[in-house]
């Protein structure tokens, strides 16, 4: 069973449990900038990083990114930018795709 020590805290899980990363990681504030998804440099708490930085995370977020990308692309006329991409349909997209999102061993959040 994974929980979270406090709200948008560090996810405490049960040994082997693994967490998931976030579309948010890879894309700046939307009023900072908008239309730019960054793979290789994730935005993380340091605890959070230590594992993020390795290189299979970053196959996955680089392929999480141009799966966006492309979405954003087929979709330009009802979205503005990438932060508005529908989660759902990029979700589809990814698992259409064979990337795991959620490990079979633990449970949704």
């Amino acid at each position: 069973m994974c929980s979270y020590r406090r709200p948008h805290s560090v996810r405490v899980c049960e040994r082997g449990c693994r967490y998931t990363i976030p579309y948010w990681v890879m894309m700046p504030k939307r009023q900072e900038l908008s239309n730019l998804l960054v793979a290789a440099t994730p935005s993380g708490s340091h605890v959070g990083f230590s594992s993020l930085r390795m290189e299979p995370q970053f196959m996955i977020i680089g392929h999480a990114a141009g799966v966006a990308a492309a979405l954003f692309v087929q979709n330009h006329t009802t979205e503005k930018a990438v932060q508005d991409v529908d989660l759902d349909t990029l979700t589809a997209a990814l698992l259409q795709e064979k990337q795991i999102l959620q490990p079979p061993d633990c449970p949704k959040i």
